[in-house]
């Protein structure tokens, strides 16, 4: 294989003799990549065609007829962020392919990810963890194997959608796999390229979830910090703190989702490893050698049992797998928590609020009563004040008219006695 083109259309790989001591048995072709390198060659390409696998009809087309790839693995390479299964397909006795796509997390120093903005929301887009400065890019790798057991030859077409750094390292694991490796060694581990993939996948998702991990960590301490301070900027704090939890969540959601997608092809291997390292059965002419090879093997058994390689390395790979879905369904519960802390003291202070508000309606309360009831006794004292008014002029005028009278009556008495002295 030679060294791939970065950023450049896929084109037919040649063989290399330093890849392997018999280079007719492994064949290892890369397709790569969906992105430029270079801001001048993006400003080349329309805009709906700067995400898209640059790789031409013609090639496209030989790739497929040479390998003879599946139909469905080139629909789901076309549209990574598509759901998609696997495919374990016998093309003939000797002969079986296999094909996946295998979503993981990068974790990146990138400065156009702060404008990341209310996409955070949507799994599929990046998430800026604004404590670590650093963006968390979603990316798959599509991967076709084809392996011919009768003569050993194995093929391997990769898409790999990370950038240069990421594309380069599983290549260099491969490239040293193979120098401390013959062929024949190969027959055991037909599947080795794509357990080397998974592993820095599986590596990739662990240094992305560090980063996830400790920044819940960094949002729970400044929560911590602002409950025990009280600012007054706790609730415009709270809504950027709550959106940015509730990113994350959403996030955490969609990594479960993708590492279940690993977990399966690790089934997969698991399921098809019979079938996957089938061996046929020698010509005639080479019974008899092959059985003294057996008998040889079979006094070597009984002394130490045969060890799968291959299966060991799905084994460890699977439990790495299990312990990085625990730690996300710790981070889950994490965000939960977080959540819940965060709700319990914008209750509180919502509470307060209210009781403040409860008290302040309760001093009105009474204060209107005091006013009420002073309204109530102003009220009484001018209606007596209008009685007093009513009645005190008509007692004086009844008064009057009793002296008026009594007078009259007094001088009628007088002068009646004067008549009756003068007429006696």
């Amino acid at each position: 294989m030679s060294p791939p083109n970065i950023g450049e259309p896929v084109r037919l790989q040649s063989y290399d003799d330093f890849w392997t001591t018999d280079p007719e048995r492994f064949d290892f072709d890369l397709s790569i990549s969906k992105i430029l390198e270079t801001v001048e060659g993006q400003a080349q390409l329309p805009n709906e065609e700067q995400t898209l696998l640059r790789v031409s009809p013609t090639v496209l087309r030989h790739l497929a007829s040479t390998y003879r790839i599946p139909s469905a693995f080139l629909a789901s390479v076309s549209q990574p962020l598509d759901s998609c299964g696997t495919a374990f397909r016998r093309q003939s006795q000797h002969e079986w392919d296999y094909w996946c796509l295998l979503p993981f997390r990068l974790s990146t120093v990138e400065n156009d990810a702060r404008t990341a903005g209310s996409n955070q929301m949507d799994p599929s887009y990046h998430i800026y963890l604004e404590g670590q400065q650093i963006a968390i890019f979603g990316r798959t790798i599509a991967l076709y194997m084809k392996r011919n057991c009768k003569t050993g030859k194995t093929h391997v077409f990769v898409v790999n959608y990370a950038g240069e750094e990421f594309i380069l390292r599983p290549l260099a694991r491969v490239r040293k796999f193979l120098k401390q490796r013959s062929s024949v060694d190969l027959d055991g581990i037909p599947c080795f390229v794509l357990l080397m993939y998974i592993a820095c996948m599986l590596t990739w998702w662990n240094n992305a979830l560090q980063f996830f991990n400790e920044e819940l960590i960094s949002h729970e301490i400044n929560l911590q910090e602002l409950i025990s301070n009280e600012t007054e900027g706790f609730i415009n704090t709270s809504k950027v703190l709550n959106a940015a939890l509730h990113s994350m969540a959403a996030h955490l959601h969609r990594y479960k989702t993708e590492l279940q997608r690993t977990g399966l092809v690790l089934s997969d291997l698991r399921r098809y490893r019979g079938e996957m390292t089938y061996k046929p059965n020698p010509k005639p002419r080479d019974r008899e050698e092959y059985g003294k090879q057996e008998d040889e093997k079979e006094d070597d058994d009984e002394a130490s049992p045969p060890i799968d390689r291959e299966l060991q390395k799905i084994e460890h790979l699977a439990s790495k797998l299990a312990a990085i879905s625990s730690s996300v369904d710790e981070m889950e519960r994490k965000v939960q928590n977080i959540l819940a802390l965060l709700f319990n003291q914008i209750q509180a202070i919502n509470d307060k609020t209210l009781q403040a508000i409860l008290n302040a309606s309760q001093q009105e309360t009474r204060i209107s009563q005091r006013l009420s009831l002073a309204s109530h006794m102003l009220s009484r004292s001018m209606k007596r004040d209008s009685i007093a008014m009513k009645t005190v002029p008509h007692s004086r005028y009844e008064n009057l008219s009793f002296l008026v009278v009594s007078s009259w009556e007094l001088t009628k008495e007088t002068l009646g006695h004067f008549r009756d002295a003068i007429l006696y």
